[in-house]
């Protein structure tokens, strides 16, 4: 999982505080900056909780940024010394920052990768400036298109938009303004050019709109039904899933891409486990061999299922849940002198209030010297797959 933060305003701190906890949010891999304005660039002082303190307490070495020279200007001008070190006052801790600029070019500006992401940026009219009209960003970065301050759209910004799946486009009320959409405007511009089955995402709006008024009106819109459009306003801490994994029975057979995720999950999880315990971790079988029965197996996930639920929750970065479909325990006589307990169990697995997949597994459990030392050690079986 990657994490691009897009504009980090004059609220940003403490939205951090909320959502990064809230979402278990860490590492920034890169900020994308839209505009010059208090809104979009004011918090960027604040990015130094990630990259002071050194190894001991930083989060990172430094933050990649990506902005426009105009944009560039604004921020080297309210904060200097993010540029230049060397005009920082005081005790000298200023977040560490990689500022990538990039220009204007005869067809616009041109893509740029954030590792395995193309994100693809476009000017967009917002109001007026000294010389004009003040051009603000929009980016798109797959079937996502990002446009938080518009109040017009240039032909290459909506052939930038044309074919996206879901846009996050900017409302300021429902009465016109210079510098940004009303209601109805944002919703003309996605019903010209979104496909059937989109998704538009109202953002930006101001506190004379009820959001949950604006919610039925646009469910009831007859110009987003007429083109099939699915509407609703954004709010803080929503969360879209974007990638191409959807829920349903497919998300299992397309599970292999979150290896990563998975990886960085499992590192996570044998730091607090005692290290007798790392084998059953590493395991990758669907029939894996357990310690002998207790009263709190009929509590545990399985590792099956474990494995895929830890994948799943690394991925969506989001808590899976385990429905007990089934759950058979049969005793076996493996031989004169040992018994074997089988579990064989169902389940589905949860997230988002959406069942992800569902998965079956079989249970072996043969050593009671095993079941002790967890014991021991205070360690229940279910810690070793969540």
């Amino acid at each position: 999982m990657r994490t691009i933060l897009i504009d980090c305003g004059k609220t940003f701190y403490e939205a951090a505080l909320n959502w990064f906890v809230h979402y278990r949010l860490r590492n920034i891999d890169a900020v994308i900056l839209t505009h010059g304005h208090a809104d979009a660039m004011l918090g960027m002082d604040d990015l130094r909780q990630w990259t002071i303190g050194g190894k001991k307490y930083s989060v990172q070495d430094h933050i990649d940024v990506y902005l426009n020279r105009n944009t560039a200007k604004v921020v080297e001008g309210t904060f200097p010394y993010l540029f230049d070190k060397r005009k920082a006052t005081g005790g000298g801790d200023i977040p560490s920052l990689q500022f990538h600029i990039f220009g204007d070019g005869p067809e616009g500006y041109e893509p740029f990768m954030i590792e395995e992401l193309e994100v693809i940026p476009f000017q967009v009219e917002h109001g007026y400036g000294g010389d004009g009209k003040f051009m603000s960003l929009g980016y798109r970065l797959g079937n996502v298109t990002y446009i938080s301050d518009a109040s017009g759209l240039p032909e290459k910004a909506r052939k930038c938009i044309a074919g996206t799946d879901i846009l996050v486009l900017d409302a300021l009320h429902y009465d016109s303004h210079p510098s940004h959409f009303s209601i109805s405007e944002s919703i003309k511009e996605a019903s010209s050019l979104l496909s059937p089955g989109s998704h538009l995402y109202i953002t930006g709006l101001s506190h004379r709109v009820d959001h949950d008024t604006l919610n039925q009106e646009l469910a009831d819109s007859s110009i987003l039904k007429e083109h099939g459009i699915l509407a609703e306003t954004a709010y803080d801490g929503l969360r879209i899933v974007v990638d191409d994994l959807t829920f349903g029975a497919s998300t299992i057979n397309s599970v292999t891409a979150c290896t990563e995720g998975a990886i960085e999950s499992d590192k996570r999880a044998r730091q607090n486990l005692p290290s007798h315990l790392g084998d059953i971790m590493s395991s990758r079988e669907t029939t894996t061999l357990l310690p002998d029965t207790f009263s709190r197996l009929e509590r545990v996930i399985l590792m099956a299922n474990g494995n895929v639920q830890r994948i799943l929750s690394a991925y969506y970065n989001s808590t899976v849940t385990v429905d007990i479909l089934s759950n058979e325990k049969i005793d076996v006589d493996a031989n004169m002198n040992s018994r074997e307990t089988i579990f064989k169990r169902e389940v589905n697995l949860v997230c988002l209030n959406q069942i992800c997949c569902n998965a079956k597994s079989t249970v072996t459990i043969t050593s009671s010297e095993y079941l002790r030392l967890i014991e021991e050690q205070q360690v229940g079986i279910g810690q070793l797959f969540r």
